[in-house]
């Protein structure tokens, strides 16, 4: 019984290796992972003085791509689009029960070549431009917020990672991305690890 239990799950773990997804006419693209950010001017010394003088205490780093729409170009291994990416910090001071979510954010165009026989298939790399800022929210425990923001500049991503076909529509891409935004207060530069979907 054993042995045939081992032979069943290699039989489906091989089939999901081995799966080849169709090529689309368009596709969508969503991701969640985690990240760090860095910050110089006016955001480093905003962020050194919520830490060092509030007395906050980073809680997570979350990072996602969001509103992902690509379609295929250059003979089906590459697939152009837009997406939205962005990392966001969470920080919170216990003793004045305010959590501050700092949130780097941008809509690119971007582009992802893969080296296998169609997107979302082997290995690839990425590449986004785009405009986006830097925003602050703030609240407490009385449902009190606040949100500010610095003024839009350019920012980069680029990076890559590992597709692999799990369904004839279905893709799981694992994604390796760095990036930077400038802003008129300072850049934010970010490194992230994100698994996403492509349909």
């Amino acid at each position: 019984m054993k042995m045939r239990k081992s032979l069943v799950l290699a039989s489906l773990m091989w089939g999901a290796m081995t799966a080849q997804a169709d090529v689309e006419s368009w596709y969508t693209y969503w991701g969640l992972g985690f990240g760090n950010m860095k910050y110089t001017g006016d955001l480093d010394k905003g962020i050194d003085d919520l830490q060092n003088g509030g007395g906050f205490k980073k809680s997570s780093t979350m990072a996602s791509d969001l509103l992902g729409f690509y379609w295929p170009v250059f003979e089906q291994n590459t697939i152009m689009g837009v997406v939205v990416n962005g990392v966001t910090e969470s920080y919170r001071s216990s003793g004045l029960d305010v959590d501050v979510g700092v949130t780097t954010m941008q809509t690119s165009f971007s582009t992802m070549y893969f080296w296998g026989a169609e997107p979302g298939d082997n290995f690839f790399l990425r590449g986004d431009i785009g405009i986006g800022r830097v925003t602050v929210s703030v609240t407490n425990d009385q449902n009190w917020a606040y949100t500010g923001a610095t003024d839009s500049g350019i920012g980069v991503r680029v990076g890559g990672g590992y597709g692999i076909p799990i369904s004839g529509e279905s893709r799981v891409l694992i994604t390796v991305l760095v990036g930077k935004n400038s802003t008129d207060e300072g850049d934010a530069s970010f490194g992230s690890l994100l698994v996403g979907g492509l349909w």
